[in-house]
């Protein structure tokens, strides 16, 4: 009876002994660190693949990622607290309209020092939708001037095809067009909620529609150039509702203005003696640019604004370029206090190629950092990637955030990509250079 009581006590002690083992995070049987990953791509948008390297390059773990899956990366002896940095590979095959012609867009993206945890959602953020807006306009002699915001011109309204107007219009629900028709000197506007088709046929009564009667809000841009810039009136970033009022969106090869201010116009009929509430609370503003002077440097924000600020901010950032004798090896000189540094290698042509590293600044100094190794698999395919063959371009963009100066904070929104007005709640501004 004894030695079957011993017996019994030694076989569960063993067994108790294996199983905290087994839940021991600092065994080789189970991984110190492990990220997951969502990928929300499917086979027909894109080919994904994810890889953890270390300090010197060396890689650790590597996946293809399966459509629509999800996956896990584990590097089982790592140290406790050690980070890696994570490459998500995005491989995308484009066919150029009517040339017959493949081809293939890779893109490389390097996110430094991660600690472990990470939930990872790779997906596309685009919450836009798209309409057709068919409008017959009757009770006009002429159309003067027509602007309708995020749309962009199939057939404009002229006294040849009775003043039918064709827009295909980028929004989120609401959309407006404001014109001057008839010779007179005030906009007159119509506007359409809760817009859900793809397709938006009517004819509506010029004589009939309100009037703008407020001025215009006068904006100014750091700089001047070819701008490419929307101006939103925030209604409810949960729902993705914004009503847009920037201009119309230009045709592919046609002119492009040089300005340095624009006017914008909102569809209030008179704010003097109907002073009620908007149908938003202040404005989400996003604009690129690029100065062409010899100091210059290409202009990002995505900010919100109570109200429309007279000019835009510049901030007291900036980046400067380092020689560097060696494709793999990337860096840069930062200046004042800033977020994120992002350095990008490109190559023009087929393949298309573009590698970001996401490096955490340090003002005043230097940052470089040695591209991590590529997977033999993906280099076999890809020699131009195997030999880092980017030719002389580097792109440098300093990032600010004015909601946030945690860098892994800020690592962590873009990652989850579960929010796709993260940059514009963070204040946003960025700031970039070629060397």
């Amino acid at each position: 009876m004894n030695k079957r009581f011993y017996f019994l006590s030694a076989f569960l002690m063993l067994f108790w002994v294996a199983c905290d083992k087994t839940d021991d995070p600092n065994n080789n049987g189970f991984p110190v660190y492990r990220i997951y990953i969502d990928n929300n791509f499917n086979f027909l948008e894109a080919e994904m693949m994810a890889y953890l390297s270390d300090e010197t390059g060396q890689i650790r773990a590597y996946r293809a990622i399966p459509p629509s899956d999800t996956i896990q990366l584990d590097v089982f002896d790592a140290e406790d607290g050690e980070r890696f940095d994570l490459t998500v590979v995005k491989i995308t095959n484009i066919l150029a309209p009517g040339s017959g012609v493949a081809d293939t867009s890779i893109l490389l993206q390097t996110y430094t020092q991660l600690p472990s945890g990470q939930q990872i959602q790779l997906t596309n953020l685009g919450v836009l939708k798209t309409t057709d807006l068919k409008m017959q306009l009757a009770g006009v002699t002429s159309v003067d001037s027509l602007v309708v915001s995020n749309g962009l011109a199939f057939e404009r309204p002229t006294q040849a095809n009775n003043f039918f107007l064709h827009y295909r219009i980028i929004h989120g629900g609401k959309i407006w067009a404001r014109m001057l028709v008839n010779g007179e000197h005030f906009w007159r506007f119509v506007t359409f909620d809760n817009v859900t088709s793809p397709t938006l046929e009517t004819t509506v009564d010029v004589n009939i529609l309100p009037s703008i009667f407020g001025n215009p809000s006068p904006m100014a841009f750091p700089f001047t150039t070819t701008w490419e810039y929307s101006v939103d009136g925030v209604i409810d970033t949960a729902t993705a509702s914004f009503f847009p009022l920037g201009p119309s969106l230009r045709a592919p090869g046609s002119p492009v203005p040089v300005f340095d201010a624009v006017d914008v116009y909102e569809p209030i009929v008179n704010p003097v003696f109907d002073p009620g509430p908007k149908p938003y609370a202040g404005f989400r503003i996003k604009a690129y640019g690029v100065d062409q002077s010899p100091q210059g440097y290409s202009y990002y924000i995505d900010q919100f604004f109570p109200t429309i600020p007279p000019s835009l901010p510049t901030g007291s950032f900036d980046v400067e370029g380092t020689t560097l004798n060696d494709n793999q090896l990337v860096g840069a000189r930062c200046v004042g206090d800033f977020d994120v540094l992002t350095i990008s290698r490109l190559r023009f042509g087929t393949p298309g190629i573009t590698w970001e590293a996401f490096l955490r600044p340090v003002d005043g100094q230097i940052v470089s950092y040695r591209l991590p190794d590529v997977p033999e698999d993906l280099g076999d395919r890809f020699p131009y990637l195997k030999n880092y063959d980017f030719g002389n371009i580097v792109r440098v963009r300093a990032e600010d955030y004015q909601n946030s100066d945690d860098y892994d904070d800020i690592m962590r929104r873009r990652l989850q990509a579960d929010d796709p007005w993260w940059q514009m709640k963070l204040e946003y501004l960025g700031k970039e250079k070629i060397f």
